[in-house]
């Protein structure tokens, strides 16, 4: 989910979006649009602010000048300051002075979902960008984007089962630890209740691997657990 800022002429300033979701590696890429109105723009600079639990992969930033489709050079064309919410970005040289090319700034945050709270199951992450027009007016610009893990990654976890009316019997399928933390002295306990009983034997055990959309993929058996 993407929003743009709101003000005036400069509506188009900054748009940001997610635009992937890696629950492999959990990791997100988040993307700002900037200048699509293509105004003249100086003392331009842009405040990220990464909420808890996302963690910033400094080695993803990537600053593309649109209209030259050329990337700017980290410490040449552009600066990133760490701040006490995130960090900040300034042009640097010809580019602080005045611009009206329009860029696309892409960077990835690896997720933890332990960090978000019950009642609040997704991060908004929000840029806001601040420069002055060639009438040396000054602008503000506020850009956030969402995002919602699936719930099986929320609760690190989930249930379901298939029922063989031939047999009368159901099968149920365990997923946890979907997050891939370091586990120590872990177990999964599965109360059965009063109407069912349990097939000796029947429960097993598997190692899975996650594909890039958080599903599970080449199953291997680990032991047959009683």
């Amino acid at each position: 989910e993407a929003h743009a800022g709101k003000d005036g002429v400069a509506s188009q300033g900054l748009v940001k979006s997610l635009t992937e979701v890696d629950y492999t590696n959990r990791v997100v890429t988040w993307s700002l649009a900037i200048n699509n109105g293509r105004q003249i723009m100086s003392n331009w600079s842009l405040d990220e602010n990464i909420p808890t639990g996302l963690t910033v992969d400094k080695t993803s930033f990537k600053f593309t000048d649109k209209v030259t489709n050329k990337d700017l050079i980290l410490g040449t064309d552009y600066a990133v300051t760490d701040t006490a919410k995130g960090f900040t970005i300034t042009f640097l040289g010809d580019l602080e002075i005045k611009r009206s090319n329009n860029f696309v700034f892409t960077f990835k945050t690896a997720f933890e979902t332990q960090a978000l709270a019950e009642n609040n199951k997704k991060w908004t992450n929000t840029a806001v960008m601040n420069w002055t027009d060639k009438f040396n007016n000054q602008h503000k610009n506020t850009g956030t984007a969402d995002f919602n893990p699936r719930d099986d990654y929320f609760y690190d976890g989930s249930k379901g089962g298939s029922y063989n009316a031939i047999n009368k019997e159901i099968t149920w399928n365990v997923y946890t630890n979907l997050n891939q933390r370091s586990l120590k002295g872990a177990t999964i306990s599965d109360p059965i209740p009063d109407d069912q009983a349990f097939v000796a034997g029947s429960a097993k055990l598997y190692f899975a691997d996650i594909t890039k959309g958080g599903y599970l993929t080449n199953y291997n058996v680990v032991t047959d657990v009683t």
